[in-house]
């Protein structure tokens, strides 16, 4: 068995894979730094016996690759192989100036969508703490991206640094209640409502400027090109986003994971 492992800045995934079988369905569990280790101990050390290897795609820093490695040796003692971005990978070539900036997440994505569909454009967009919007070319070619803040990110920088917000919440939260900006809106009925009210004026708000990004550089794209683009979603805020938008997309949690299992095999599924 393999273990895949997605670190996010907030959220660590990961996914099992019994040998010539298919990715598990991805499990996940949020974290900071300091938690970390005694989450670990919680989901992982369950399951008893220990992988054949690890495959770690990380973006929270140093730290939470030390805490990784010192789990997995004292518990599992296996090999593990931490990804990392590159200027050609899987048929795709980076578009970046500068290779190493590109994130992990957002290389590997970018891979697994190359291997979806290797013969067409492709829009990935990663809904995290950032929401990220990678362009890629029928031939693999990387032609660059867009990096925004999250849906959670934007609510709670509001919610910090706006003293109007602060004063609103309270007429509709209970005494001690802390406003919950951060919430996921009900579905929609109908495009661009609205808000008869500042909770959901922040959340629609926030959203919609997440869709028009997306609906803008697909239009954008499409027109210039000889086809319509193949849009990924992925990213934990993802089931918010997919519901309202009007275009054609693919919901792929896995993406990363998938990225990382093809990142793998070209090294040889060697860790």
């Amino acid at each position: 068995m393999n273990l895949w492992v997605d670190v996010g800045n907030s959220r660590c995934k990961w996914a099992r894979q019994n040998q010539g079988s298919s990715l598990a369905e991805q499990q996940g569990v949020n974290y900071t730094p300091e938690t970390l280790s005694k989450l670990l101990d919680a989901h992982w050390h369950r399951w008893g016996g220990a992988p054949q290897s690890v495959w770690v795609s990380n973006v929270a820093g140093a730290a939470v690759e030390r805490t990784l490695r010192q789990w997995i040796a004292q518990h599992w003692g296996c090999e593990v192989q931490f990804a990392y971005t590159q200027k050609q990978a899987c048929g795709v070539t980076n578009g970046y100036e500068n290779p190493g900036q590109l994130g992990v997440d957002r290389w590997l994505a970018l891979l697994a969508a190359h291997q979806l569909s290797p013969a067409a454009p492709c829009l990935v967009v990663d809904c995290g703490t950032a929401v990220t919007l990678d362009l890629l070319n029928e031939r693999g070619q990387h032609q660059g991206g867009w990096i925004l803040p999250g849906l959670h990110t934007m609510r709670l920088a509001l919610q910090k640094n706006a003293h109007a917000l602060q004063q609103n919440a309270a007429t509709w939260q209970e005494p001690g209640q802390k406003p919950d900006y951060c919430a996921a809106p009900p579905r929609l009925k109908g495009a661009f409502l609205p808000a008869r009210d500042t909770q959901n004026g922040l959340i629609f708000g926030t959203l919609y400027a997440v869709i028009c990004l997306i609906t803008q550089v697909w239009d954008t794209v499409s027109m210039h090109g000889k086809f319509p683009l193949n849009v990924f979603l992925t990213g934990g805020a993802a089931p918010e986003v997919y519901p309202h938008l009007t275009l054609l997309c693919r919901h792929e949690p896995n993406l990363v994971l998938q990225g990382l299992v093809c990142w793998s095999a070209q090294r040889g599924g060697k860790a």
